[in-house]
């Protein structure tokens, strides 16, 4: 009867550990900003399946016509979100989108894309508006109108601001404000009848937030 010796015989098996789907969510908030004053608000989530990943990289990039123009990492907090504030600083429209580049048990994902306008800055003014003589006025007699037009801190706003020029409602043209934020329109007025007749001079400002100024002359 033979006599057999004991023998052993090995494989290598490969185990691999399960990477674990995972989610992100994106919200904003304002989707309407103005530029450089004000900030949109971007809400991230991740989540493998219902749960919070906490303690995890991820990146939120915002981009302008497809082309990448601002990224930040960020540190998921233990509800497995994280807040990034975004501010622009030109008029137009972006997209904005968060990744997660995974790990040995999680696998990456990418949120959905959000999208910000940011609209133009628009200063808010004051426009008053003067007589160069005092009363009583004269008919047929030319007197200066001037119209100084300040932003909401009250300085006067540049040179080259045009401001518009009505008597009455109707126009009487338009004149660029000069270094001091001051335009001047030259008027005289005509009265055929024997009472005081009373005309109203608009001036308004329109380059920026529109203002309007007024003043009262009596022929």
């Amino acid at each position: 009867m033979p006599t057999y010796t004991a023998s052993t015989a090995s494989l290598p098996v490969s185990i691999s550990a399960v990477i674990k789907a995972t989610t992100m969510t994106l919200s904003l908030n304002p989707t309407t900003v103005v530029e450089e004053d004000e900030s949109t608000v971007a809400t991230i989530t991740l989540k493998e399946g219902a749960n919070p990943l906490a303690s995890k990289t991820i990146t939120v990039r915002a981009y302008s016509g497809g082309t990448q123009i601002g990224m930040k990492n960020y540190i998921t907090d233990a509800f497995g979100a994280v807040t990034a504030y975004l501010t622009f600083w030109s008029v137009g429209t972006y997209t904005v989108r968060a990744d997660y580049a995974g790990d040995a048990t999680y696998g990456s994902s990418l949120s959905p894309v959000g999208t910000v306008t940011v609209t133009e800055w628009v200063v808010s003014t004051t426009t008053t508006l003067t007589i160069g003589s005092v009363a009583p006025y004269y008919e047929d007699t030319p007197y200066v109108f001037t119209a100084t037009v300040k932003d909401q801190d009250l300085n006067t706003v540049p040179a080259g601001v045009p401001v518009g020029f009505a008597v009455d409602g109707v126009s009487k043209g338009s004149v660029n404000t000069d270094i001091r934020g001051q335009a001047s329109i030259t008027l005289q007025f005509s009265n055929p009848g024997l009472s005081p007749l009373a005309f109203t001079i608009t001036a308004t400002s329109s380059a920026f937030q529109t203002s309007e100024g007024t003043a009262v002359y009596l022929a």
